[in-house]
């Protein structure tokens, strides 16, 4: 998640990439020995990020100690190498570089867009799988490349979900949006109008800041003064707080609802706003929140001492899904892992609704859970396909 001007530095970093990373034999059983099964990502850690990402990688390293801790999967221990790049786009390409000279299996899981953006088309080239990042980057899945799979529902899309919900429980309505100024929001506020207009609604306005916007009291005077009915919020979760709390402060929350992206699941969001908004939250996410309290990922995070939310529930499905994907193929080599996601149809899981790869789509999911907030705690009341 970060500005237009990050995606540019970022996209810039791939030339230098490309011409670091020839092309390696896809095919082999690269990064496999005979008891481990070696894989990577470079994530945040530390830095402005590392509060929001590093959670995804925390929980996905839970989830593989549980699996290696009964027995591994196909006869091998997942050995889970994860560099901290701090939100950078430099380190995340110095560190991809770093892993691609020990042989990786495949890279899997991670957060953030500042990575993904050099990460994709460098990993293509290389003929490495990329699995899964928490990114809301259109470029990772469309168009498609036979290496990089998705599962998180770009924000656009989480958001032509939510606004026909909440016309049917809440009614029709006027619409106003507050969106942060990062990769896809001119498509969302695009979709919100649409979605908006085809329920019967009205589409007033949209206010777009800057990520890291420091006093949300201008956005939520303009926002008063429009009074809508319902306010999207296409922000990440530091940001989506402060919008909240000078909502609140101004006395300005609309009358009906308050829609938001799935950024607003992770603990940055839910651990400081101001809880009077919460009877008029409507919230995506890719995922149950909470997990079963019998499922695997529940009992992975709980033993690793993770409190579940948007980002450790993510971060156990990541890997959950990566093991589901080693068990389905035929053998252990990139080939054998790509084609085994190319046929891959999971039923709707603990924490993940029903995911399908094929080779022409390689974004897996095509709803989203729909959360409610009561004093902080989430709870999951619907799935809503996205149109």
């Amino acid at each position: 998640m970060r500005t237009r001007t990050s995606v540019t530095a970022a996209m810039a970093a791939v030339a230098l990439v490309s011409a670091a990373c020839g092309s390696t034999d896809g095919g082999g059983a690269t990064g496999v020995s005979e008891s481990t099964i070696k894989i990577g990502i470079t994530n945040a850690l530390s830095g402005p990020g590392g509060s929001v990402c590093a959670p995804f990688t925390e929980a996905s390293s839970a989830y593989f100690d549980m699996v290696n801790d009964d027995g591994g999967v196909a006869g091998h221990q997942i050995d889970y190498q994860v560099l901290d790049d701090a939100y950078d786009a430099t380190r995340a390409v110095a560190n991809m570089r770093e892993l691609m000279s020990e042989d990786m299996f495949a890279f899997v899981g991670g957060c953030g867009t500042i990575q993904a953006a050099p990460l994709a088309p460098a990993l293509t080239k290389s003929k490495i799988p990329y699995l899964f990042p928490y990114a809301g980057l259109r470029e990772l899945v469309d168009p498609v490349s036979p290496y990089v799979y998705g599962l998180l529902p770009l924000y656009e899309d989480q958001i032509k979900a939510l606004v026909p919900y909440a016309f049917e429980e809440k009614g029709a309505g006027s619409v106003y949006m507050a969106a942060n100024e990062w990769p896809g929001y001119d498509d969302a506020i695009d979709n919100a109008k649409a979605a908006t207009e085809q329920g019967g609604g009205t589409f007033l306005d949209s206010q777009v800041t800057k990520l890291g916007t420091a006093d949300y009291t201008p956005v939520a005077l303009a926002i008063k003064d429009a009074q809508p009915d319902y306010l999207i919020i296409d922000q990440g979760g530091a940001d989506a707080v402060k919008l909240v709390d000078a909502l609140v402060a101004q006395g300005a929350l609309p009358k009906k609802g308050i829609l938001g992206v799935s950024t607003l699941t992770t603990g940055v969001f839910l651990e400081s706003h101001n809880t009077a908004a919460d009877p008029l939250l409507y919230i995506a996410s890719p995922v149950r929140l909470p997990a079963e309290p019998d499922s695997a990922c529940a009992k992975a995070l709980e033993a690793a001492g993770l409190a579940q939310d948007g980002a450790t529930v993510f971060g156990c499905a990541q890997a959950e899904l990566f093991v589901r994907a080693v068990e389905a193929a035929d053998d252990l080599t990139r080939d054998g892992l790509l084609q085994a996601l190319n046929q891959m149809t999971v039923e709707e899981t603990a924490v993940l609704p029903e995911v399908a790869f094929t080779e022409d789509d390689h974004m897996g999911v095509d709803s989203v859970y729909v959360q409610t907030l009561d004093r902080r705690k989430l709870t999951t009341v619907a799935t809503s396909p996205i149109e």
